[in-house]
């Protein structure tokens, strides 16, 4: 499914104010809120900071997994706003790349430190058409590709690795806002529109969606839990830190498909057995 594109341009208030009430969303208009930093020229004392920021929120981290940590940080809040554009909203403006702007702040809550990461979008003058999947798929591209660069740099960890965090996160976003929806086959199909685009960084054969089936021990006909998961393309390096104590995300592209199911399986099992 493509999104059909506005047929004349629109303000961009449109595209944005429209969506200010979902209290998942940290996307604001240019004027609303300071201290953002665009990524396509970001000082190298900031990403130092970030990443330090970051490395504090999980014992053992070290830079590659803090790089890591950082772009997942980032790529989901832009996935956010842009599928929330996109599925619920009047689809995603064709602002240029640098419009939009990161910034991030650390809080501490019940003893465990986290990131607050919060975007701003540059209130442009000039009206806005709505793009089609392939240029959301280029305005990541563009966004991601100078910062992705320069963390590679800084931290060491490949391109491609950061590449395919950002397409994880583009997958996980759409496919939580057609779950929240009610609506998950349209947004998975468009999330496959955007990654797959033609030339997409973001396109990696091992990213997909699939099914899981929890079925009853006693009766393996009747199924007691259904749920779609993504399989990541990438890795966060969770496991890399001292408190994972080696393990893998659920859903990691480091596990075998047969060890994804069978702990995806057990894990709705469980959520079965405790739901009231």
């Amino acid at each position: 499914m493509n999104r059909p594109v506005h047929p004349s341009p629109q303000p961009l208030t449109r595209f944005v104010l429209a969506l200010q009430s979902r209290a998942e969303l940290r996307l604001a208009l240019e004027g609303e809120q300071g201290g953002h930093h665009r990524l396509s020229a970001l000082p190298q004392a900031t990403l130092e900071r970030w990443l330090d920021d970051v490395a504090s929120t999980v014992a053992g981290m070290d830079r590659k997994a803090a790089a890591a940590y950082l772009v997942g940080y980032l790529s989901w809040e832009l996935a956010l706003g842009l599928g929330f554009m996109r599925l619920e909203g009047h689809g995603v403006p064709d602002v240029p790349a640098d419009a939009f702007s990161a910034h991030l702040e650390p809080y501490n809550l019940e003893g465990k430190r986290y990131l607050r990461v919060s975007l701003l979008l540059a209130d442009q003058n000039a009206p806005c058409l709505a793009l089609d999947a392939s240029g959301v798929s280029r305005l990541i591209r563009d966004w991601f590709t100078p910062f992705l660069a320069q963390v590679h740099i800084t931290s060491q960890l490949g391109r491609t690795a950061l590449w395919r965090i950002v397409g994880d996160n583009v997958a996980a976003a759409w496919l939580w806002i057609g779950k929240s929806s009610g609506d998950h086959q349209r947004a998975m199909a468009d999330a496959e529109l955007v990654i797959h685009a033609e030339g997409s960084p973001l396109s990696n054969k091992q990213l997909r969606f699939f099914k899981v089936e929890a079925r009853d021990r006693a009766d393996p006909e009747r199924v007691v839990a259904c749920e779609w998961f993504h399989a990541r393309g990438g890795c966060c390096r969770y496991y890399t830190t001292g408190e994972s104590g080696g393990e893998f995300c659920f859903t990691c592209v480091l596990r075998s498909p047969a060890s994804m199911h069978d702990i995806l399986v057990r894990d709705l099992l469980e959520q079965t057995s405790t739901s009231p």
